[in-house]
């Protein structure tokens, strides 16, 4: 039997981009609201807070992202919040902490990710991003290895 997918966290996310040199925003993973104010001062406001939980993929639809933090009151309000959304849309998650991370400016958001498809092997996506990816559907995906052109074809071909 083969182990089922799994999707990796945002912390784990964050050091695979930055092993290879990519830019991430600055962040904190905290277990409280004590740990998680501390975090936000070397994080800076305005901040994010989001849930991290293994059993919730799509966050913002289980009310687990609050944006927008622009004091430590703010965001003691914010991860209350996300505590009751938690409880009230997804009661069996497991909530193992949160993500601070610095408020990125308005722009476009952008998707990437890969999985092992069992047909064709190591698959790589890329796309509009942000809370509409399911919706808006605008990815397009290359059996990797993908050399800098096809990547270069990738971002040229999504319609944003």
């Amino acid at each position: 039997m083969t182990d089922a997918p799994r999707i990796l966290s945002e912390p784990e996310s964050y050091a695979l981009l930055k092993g290879y040199g990519i830019t991430i925003p600055r962040h904190a993973v905290v277990k409280s609201t004590y740990e998680a104010v501390t975090a936000a001062e070397s994080v800076g406001y305005p901040c994010v807070v989001k849930i991290l939980s293994p059993t919730i993929t799509h966050k913002s639809d289980a009310g687990g992202v609050q944006t927008g933090i622009h004091t430590p009151e703010e965001l003691t309000v914010a991860i209350e919040t996300i505590i009751q959304n938690i409880h009230e849309r997804a009661p069996d998650a497991e909530i193992t902490g949160f993500v601070i991370e610095e408020q990125a400016p308005p722009g476009l958001e952008l998707y990437i990710g890969g999985k092992r498809d069992p047909s064709f092997g190591p698959v790589i996506t890329f796309g509009t991003g942000g809370t509409l990816v399911e919706l808006e559907h605008d990815i397009t995906m290359r059996v990797a290895p993908v050399s800098p052109e096809e990547a270069k074809g990738m971002v040229h071909s999504i319609r944003h």
